[in-house]
């Protein structure tokens, strides 16, 4: 900066303030666009990220860098746009104006003008024929998980028509921003697109909590106690992606709707332990059944550990919990399951169990169990975000998830067990023609 600059500045406290202020100063490195080429800038972060502010201080450059282009700031409805993007109380354009740049017009219907010649109009996705044939250099759209599925009369909707619409200027692209809703269309679509940077979508996620010098405490607070640890947190709080699979023997809602804070006096303990053959996660999982026989899942402890490292936990949750049982199969290492165990702390109680049915199959009379309110996971969805993710992921024809479900393994175990102990016969659940496989042993020394 020249030294009459810098003078003039200092002479004028309210420009100097506005520059101290300039939003390339304060913004996080993610509220900042990724180098081009880029055709969308997709923000899928949580509620209170910051998301309204990117898009209108974007919308700001777009006007700024580039004198005379046309762009759109699209919503839901006309009033959520216009009430997101212009007359936002903290982050409007209105309430964000630039110096250099400033609005000079604001026209009925629906167009917003600045001072070199750059303008926006104004789109609801109520009204998708509004943005049939008009062409635009840049856009900015908000809450697009919301956005209504109407289509004009050609059978499209407002976010086909406004991609459709942006091809003006050298490098047209648009700032996309929403909270994720699971199975919704144009959220499935751009998280899929930006797997492969040849497509031109850029994704950026964020949790509410990066904002949080920016957040009034109490807003915070009240969020996080409503909803932290739960599948909507995940979601609203976290900004991240909850879909469920179609056909899923459990849903995230069966899940969320039967959790607890805490469990009531349990009639028996068991730990489930799925070991796995390689490198995959050892699965972990404690749970309890209480006199009305219901089943509560109270830890999982899973991870990926050494032989020993795994056994000692398995041990330490058995005592920690003051289980009645220790469930592992045994088709990984036979006997060395049980002889390691024993090797860590003799007077252990240990069932083995072979998995002799697929294991989507032992997992359905457990998913029953969820249907019918019965599995009640004990705390914040936090500890159990991993297992929930495995237990979601069943249908009735396979697994659908990534990996091996060692985590959903242990829980099967774990459950089975108490429920045997509830009136099923070992020959019900396990033999030859039963749901989860056979009974190898049970021992104490």
């Amino acid at each position: 900066m020249k030294q009459k600059d810098l003078e003039l500045l200092l002479a004028q406290p309210e420009i100097l303030d506005a520059e101290l202020k300039k939003w390339h100063r304060i913004a996080r490195p993610k509220q900042l666009p990724p180098p081009l080429p880029w055709r969308v800038w997709f923000l899928r972060p949580g509620r209170g990220w910051g998301k309204t502010k990117t898009l209108v201080e974007w919308s700001h450059d777009m006007a700024e860098e580039n004198p005379g282009s046309a762009g759109f700031l699209a919503g839901r409805t006309m009033p959520d746009a216009k009430q997101t993007f212009l007359h936002h109380p903290r982050s409007g354009l209105l309430m964000t104006q630039r110096p250099n740049n400033p609005i000079t017009t604001v026209e009925t219907r629906g167009l917003v003008r600045w001072k070199n010649g750059s303008w926006a109009r104004f789109f609801s996705s109520e009204e998708p024929d509004s943005a049939r044939g008009p062409e635009h250099d840049w856009g900015a759209a908000d809450e697009v998980a919301t956005w209504s599925a109407v289509r004009d009369f050609a059978g499209n909707t407002l976010w086909m028509n406004l991609l459709f619409g942006l091809r003006g200027g050298k490098a047209p692209r648009m700032a996309v921003a929403t909270t994720p809703r699971r199975n919704n269309e144009i959220v499935h679509s751009l998280i899929e697109q930006a797997k492969d940077p040849a497509n031109g979508v850029i994704m950026v996620t964020g949790s509410m909590h990066e904002n949080a010098a920016n957040l009034p405490e109490s807003f915070i607070r009240d969020l996080v106690q409503r909803y932290e640890g739960t599948q909507i947190g995940r979601q609203e709080l976290d900004g991240e992606y909850l879909e469920d699979i179609s056909g899923a023997l459990v849903t995230r809602a069966m899940i969320d709707d039967h959790r607890v804070a805490r469990a009531p006096l349990l009639r028996r303990i068991t730990v489930g332990v799925d070991p796995s053959g390689g490198a995959d996660e050892q699965g972990i999982v404690v749970a309890g059944v209480s006199e009305q026989r219901h089943l509560y899942v109270l830890e999982d402890a899973s991870g990926i550990f050494t032989p020993d490292g795994w056994g000692k936990r398995a041990v330490g949750r058995y005592h920690q919990w003051q289980a009645n049982r220790l469930v592992a199969e045994k088709n990984f290492g036979g006997d060395m399951v049980q002889h390691l165990i024993r090797s860590i702390d003799q007077d252990v109680v240990i069932k083995m169990v072979t998995a002799s049915r697929g294991k989507h199959i032992r997992f359905e009379p457990v998913a029953a169990l969820y249907e019918q309110g019965r599995v009640h996971h004990v705390g914040s969805g936090a500890h159990f975000k991993k297992l929930e993710d495995e237990v979601t992921a069943f249908t009735r024809d396979a697994y659908e998830g990534k990996g091996s479900p060692n985590r959903a393994d242990a829980l099967v175990w774990a459950i089975s067990d108490l429920v045997i102990k509830k009136g099923l016969s070992a020959h019900d659940l396990y033999g030859e023609q039963g749901l989860f496989g056979t009974v190898a042993s049970a021992t104490h020394t």
